[in-house]
């Protein structure tokens, strides 16, 4: 009996091994299957046959699997020939959509054009692809494409595609990428791409996106930076812009940027006419603006297309109501200091009221949009600040304020101990000044040992 009780737990202890050695192997094909080589791509419905050409890394074949109904069928690379083109025409045509899956393991170079048949890339996997290419050939099957998984990977062409996200691989071999929305019918604006992760990036093309932002800090080899045409809104800034050293093609049409967030023209060979930035209208951001006075003191100088930096030329319209024209601000009621503009609305009868700038440099002629050469703010909708009052005497150590975007900035000839209390008796900062607060809108009360000063942020 006991012979056969130890029978029977050796037994149950080998088939609990067994269970775990099936789950380990199923892990492990599961793994390897996850990290395959290959490219996944839609194909459209009622397509009847399908194109594209692919260039190997010294193999002579390779298979693409074609779905239910077809196969997998193997292609072989002519003694004569650098690419296999592929034409395959299928058995069994279907009202649906289908995919199709290309052993990647020994691809290089992929390339589709003018597709009607390919609509869509599910999936990309490859340590060895350099060059992948789509050109017109709409992608929007799978509007967010990932190609973080190509290490490889040089250039990335999808002129045409209607792609909406692209997620590139991080590091420094990826050299050009081109985005851009479909040829044709309908278009798709790229909204989202990571640029900033490839660092290595030397070319740049992208139309039709909505981006307003974009971080080339990493890019110092950039040479062809081409962001242009965007659909409704447009970049506002560029990271790292003024820091691009290589750039020899430059566009920039269409978009918000200032002469701060314009590359400059470094290298002198390059030729003028590569170099387009003209600007739809100036966006001025909302950190720049407290009350009526407007900082633009970011814009002073520039260098642009010039061999010198330039001193720029501010003018400045306004308006009482959003129906009325802009008219140019006599100069008697525009006080300016290093860059920063205070707008006196008095002959408008208002304190709520528009203002607009129009900015020229020499580095950047005809930077506005029909050939102007001035580059001009949207409107701006401004209220004019409240004057601060003060209520006490202050001595020779008595505090200066200004008001900030975020509160208030307080000066003083040597340290002082300062209270700020609100309207309603309650201290809501205490410190030494000089120093920055950050405070609501709202009127305080400023206290020293020399007095009180009543001010209103």
């Amino acid at each position: 009996i006991l012979k056969i009780n130890n029978t029977f737990k050796l037994l149950s202890h080998m088939k609990k091994l067994f269970t775990l050695l099936v789950l380990c192997v199923l892990c492990l094909n599961m793994s390897a299957q996850s990290s395959t080589n290959k490219i996944v791509l839609s194909i459209a419905p009622n397509a009847t046959e399908v194109q594209f050409a692919v260039k190997l890394d010294g193999a002579t074949s390779y298979s693409v699997n074609f779905g239910i109904g077809e196969g997998v069928q193997t292609f072989n690379k002519a003694a004569t020939e650098d690419f296999i083109k592929v034409h395959y025409t299928f058995t069994h045509p279907r009202a649906s959509a289908r995919e199709i899956t290309l052993d990647a393991t020994n691809i290089v170079t992929f390339r589709v054009t003018a597709s009607k048949a390919i609509n869509g890339i599910k999936e990309v996997v490859s340590d060895k692809i350099k060059e992948l290419g789509f050109a017109n050939t709409n992608l929007d099957a799978y509007p967010s494409l990932d190609i973080s998984q190509c290490p490889a990977l040089v250039n990335a062409v999808f002129v045409g595609s209607n792609l909406e996200s692209v997620k590139l691989p991080a590091g420094k071999t990826l050299e050009s990428i081109q985005v851009s929305a479909s040829w044709v019918g309908t278009k798709k604006s790229l909204k989202e791409i990571n640029l900033s992760d490839a660092e290595g990036l030397k070319s740049i093309l992208i139309t039709d996106a909505v981006l307003t932002e974009v971080d080339l800090s990493k890019q110092t080899d950039l040479e062809t930076l081409c962001i242009y045409n965007p659909n409704k809104i447009g970049l506002r800034k560029i990271i790292g812009a003024k820091s691009l050293m290589k750039i020899t093609r430059l566009n920039l049409n269409g978009n918000n940027l200032g002469f701060d967030q314009i590359p400059n023209r470094v290298i002198d060979e390059a030729p003028l006419e590569q170099f387009q930035y003209a600007q739809s209208y100036y966006y001025v951001d909302k950190s720049k603006i407290n009350n009526n006075t407007i900082d633009l003191s970011h814009l002073l100088k520039t260098k642009g297309i010039s061999t010198s930096e330039q001193k720029s030329s501010f003018t400045w319209l306004w308006k009482a109501k959003k129906e009325d024209k802009l008219s140019v601000v006599p100069a008697q009621y525009v006080k300016e200091e290093n860059g920063k503009f205070t707008i006196d609305p008095t002959p408008l009868n208002t304190e709520n009221f528009y203002v607009a700038v129009r900015i020229t440099n020499p580095g950047y002629p005809e930077i506005g949009s029909k050939g102007k050469n001035y580059l001009q703010s949207y409107n701006l909708y401004i209220t004019k600040g409240t004057t601060n009052g003060v209520e006490s005497v202050s001595t020779k150590e008595g505090v200066n304020i200004s008001i900030t975007a975020d509160g208030v900035q307080l000066s003083t000839e040597s340290p002082n101990r300062v209270s700020i209390f609100n309207v309603k008796g309650t201290k809501v900062w205490e410190g030494i000044a000089p120093a920055n607060v950050s405070l609501q809108k709202g009127v305080y009360i400023l206290q020293t040992a020399n007095g009180n000063t009543k001010f209103v942020r």
